[in-house]
């Protein structure tokens, strides 16, 4: 059953456990190049509402652009990619969420298209993996923060919950440089991504801090040689244990 129109209509649905999955889809639309509407940011709450209501491990989120898009690849990509970020701030679970093309969506040509799907309590599939975020890379001897490290950030602190969840940061290095060097190297690259999660909202308390220079390479090499998948700092998030009063 597809269904669509108000964000009021989630709340009195019944998702009955003999009932076929539930869909219902938004349009996300943006002003300018990437800048969600004032109704895109409404529908990303109202899925979220909808994704919530379902219960644990029954509902799924997925962002669709089109495959044949005229306006070339650069500004899609760039609403998707917002898009992504506000979905995850909306509160929806990233193991929950992909994002897919289809040649024909029942949106404007220049919008995105927002899916939540309910499975029926009697088909919950098997809960997603556990994963953790990309991270980001360096050029060699730097400490800046390139593109995709920033992006990788931002999606970090769009699932920021204060004191309830641990951002625990791993700094690395390649092998070229002296030992010493290295482990200091990796000390300011955790730190420059600190900082930044830190810009983008995250509390300081919530930031746990190693480096390792080049004692623990990704990929294994040789001294003295420059691997770019070594210069990295991981950025893993794990939930902080209940406390009882």
């Amino acid at each position: 059953m597809r269904m669509s129109g108000l964000i009021g209509l989630a709340a009195s649905l019944t998702l009955a456990g003999a009932s076929p999955a539930l869909s219902q889809t938004w349009p996300i639309c943006f002003e300018g190049e990437a800048t969600p509407t004032p109704s895109t940011y409404a529908a990303f709450r109202g899925a979220a509402a909808l994704f919530q209501s379902a219960g644990p491990f029954r509902a799924r989120a997925i962002l669709r652009s089109r495959s044949d898009s005229r306006d070339g690849e650069r500004l899609p990509r760039a609403r998707l990619s917002e898009a992504y970020l506000e979905v995850l701030r909306a509160g929806i679970s990233p193991g929950y969420l992909t994002s897919e093309t289809a040649p024909e969506l029942e949106v404007a040509p220049e919008c995105l298209e927002l899916e939540i799907r309910v499975t029926p309590s009697d088909q919950i599939p098997l809960p997603p993996m556990l994963w953790h975020l990309r991270g980001a890379y360096f050029d060699s001897g730097s400490i800046e923060i390139g593109e995709g490290g920033v992006y990788w950030i931002r999606i970090a602190a769009a699932l920021n919950r204060p004191g309830q969840v641990r951002y625990i940061l791993d700094g690395h290095t390649d092998a070229l440089g002296s030992i010493e060097a290295n482990l200091e190297l990796s000390r300011r690259r955790v730190e420059a991504v600190a900082e930044r999660l830190a810009r983008e909202g995250v509390r300081w308390e919530d930031i746990e801090m190693s480096w390792h220079g080049e004692t623990r390479l990704a990929r294994a090499t040789e001294d003295e040689v420059a691997e770019p998948l070594n210069r990295r700092v991981w950025i893993d998030m794990r939930g902080r244990p209940a406390t009882s009063d």
